[in-house]
């Protein structure tokens, strides 16, 4: 994981906003881009920018100079934070095995045609020659070993009311 010297943060009632926010941080400074969320549909998003110091301040202001001049200050908050801590970072720039960890759970959630589709694109050799075989294709055979039952309905059928009406 790289470490910056300062990170910026800014964070937008709009998405649009935030995205001009973000291209006019990104043409003021030197800035990378690290991560950005979205919330409420858009209509608040947080953008997090990494960089030296001066740079991430130049990115800041030049991100609350696109709110100053709009009639309702779209701008929710900005900060920098100097000499970010490795343990803040863990959450804004996550590992590389969090993000297999994501992967796979998207992986999981794809409906089963897409499933089918990505295990064969996964299962093609590589370059040297040896297939790909990953965590996720033994977990699908093993979903597919399952015995698949039907659930059951949530109101008795009427031979089962018929009984209950019986025993009463």
């Amino acid at each position: 994981m790289m470490s910056y010297d300062a990170i910026g943060v800014i964070e937008a009632r709009y998405f649009a906003t935030a995205l001009e926010m973000t291209d006019a941080m990104s043409k003021a400074a030197q800035v990378e881009w690290l991560a950005s969320e979205n919330y409420l549909g858009g209509k608040l998003v947080t953008v997090v920018v990494g960089g030296d110091i001066a740079n991430v301040k130049a990115a800041v202001e030049a991100a609350e100079a696109v709110c100053a001049g709009k009639a309702d200050n779209p701008l929710a908050n900005a900060a920098v934070i100097l000499k970010p801590h490795a343990e803040i970072m863990k959450f804004i720039v996550p590992s590389s095995g969090q993000e297999l960890d994501k992967m796979a759970a998207e992986e999981m959630a794809l409906p089963m045609e897409q499933k089918t589709a990505v295990e064969r694109q996964q299962a093609q050799p590589d370059v040297a020659g040896n297939e790909n075989i990953t965590a996720s294709s033994s977990k699908m055979d093993e979903m597919d070993a399952k015995p698949k039952t039907k659930p059951k309905a949530s109101r008795p059928a009427a031979s089962e009311k018929k009984n209950m009406k019986e025993e009463k």
